[in-house]
């Protein structure tokens, strides 16, 4: 066994047999990231999905291999983690069409959604991480985890507020985020991408119903109905 992989397995054990925590997948995720960014590149920029999707799920795949690794089988974990890496073939094969969405149930995502937006329904304002954490008996670091996971600013109190993905769960959010606005059109997919600040500053609600010269409820509905096709995509599996 090479020098690194040594240090590999020293480090997927060190997890293993501590209750596979999400604070100790970390490193071991920030130590594979060389191996992950190498397969991400052969995707990303020649096919017709947007590269934050594909890190993504990169991420999954990577994930995915780590907790079903076993180093009695005799292969080191980064060769195990690159044979599942090669999942992001059909993937892009599957999902460079824009008519499809990849659809899953992300349980801790759904539960931060719903503690936020009582929380702002409660007291008029966007909880701070101590806030959630208490609410959601989860540590303070791993609620700021899943908020730095997204890829885009999600944490829009108007819209539906939410975070994902770095707690080491699949990370489907992050990918349905980046692949939405293939799906939208005209005053949904501005709206989606002025709440975002996806190829634009992000805008308040008043500001997109200027640009678009519609009413701040119009605008309104039209960001609770794209927060709907979230959820929606959200909830199936």
């Amino acid at each position: 066994m090479t020098p690194g992989g040594s240090q590999d397995l020293q480090m997927w054990q060190a997890w293993n047999e501590n209750g596979r925590k999400p604070d100790d997948l970390e490193p071991l995720m920030k130590r594979l990231d060389p191996l992950i960014n190498s397969h991400v590149s052969i995707y990303a920029g020649k096919v017709n999905i947007p590269p934050d999707a594909i890190q993504a799920k990169a991420e999954e795949l990577a994930i995915q291999a780590i907790k079903s690794y076993n180093p009695n089988a005799g292969a080191q974990l980064a060769t195990h983690v690159a044979w599942h890496l090669r999942g992001l073939n059909r993937f892009a094969t599957t999902y460079q069409n824009p008519a499809r969405i990849p659809q899953h149930q992300t349980h801790k995502i759904q539960e931060l959604l719903s503690v936020r937006d009582r929380y702002i329904e409660q007291f008029g304002r966007p909880p701070t991480d101590f806030a959630l954490a208490k609410k959601l008996n989860w540590s303070p670091r791993q609620v700021q985890r899943l908020q730095k996971g997204l890829t885009r600013k999600a944490l829009d109190p108007e819209l539906f507020a939410t975070s994902d993905p770095r707690t080491y769960q699949p990370s489907r959010f992050r990918e349905i985020i980046a692949l939405l606005p293939q799906q939208l059109k005209g005053r949904d997919k501005f709206v989606f991408k002025g709440t975002y600040g996806i190829g634009m500053p992000e805008m308040t609600t008043n500001q997109m119903a200027r640009k678009l010269n519609v009413s701040p409820a119009t605008v309104s509905r039209i960001r609770k109905s794209i927060a709907g096709t979230i959820e929606q995509y959200l909830e199936q599996r």
